[in-house]
């Protein structure tokens, strides 16, 4: 819920959020805004709901029933594990 105490505050997790590289999804106040652009801007309940399922689905861990795709594999190359290094 935004308010006038949540909306001035400084979301901190956000930059961690941010560093991860995932989607992120977050209500709408003032200091994210400035990320508008990088993050995913609910203005209420039901946005909220669908910018998740959205953002869900472009995630590039995302697997669609059926999908043979493992979690972390790259793109287009079923089954073959994007080992990290």
């Amino acid at each position: 819920m935004v308010d006038p105490l949540t909306n001035s505050m400084d979301p901190i997790k956000l930059y961690d959020y941010l560093a991860t590289g995932k989607q992120i999804v977050i209500y709408t106040v003032a200091e994210a805004i400035k990320f508008k652009g990088v993050i995913r801007i609910a203005y209420s309940n039901d946005e909220f709901v669908k910018q998740i399922g959205e953002a869900i689905q472009h995630s590039r861990d995302y697997n669609p029933p059926g999908s043979w795709r493992l979690p972390g594999s790259i793109p287009g190359k079923a089954g073959r594990w994007n080992w990290p290094g």
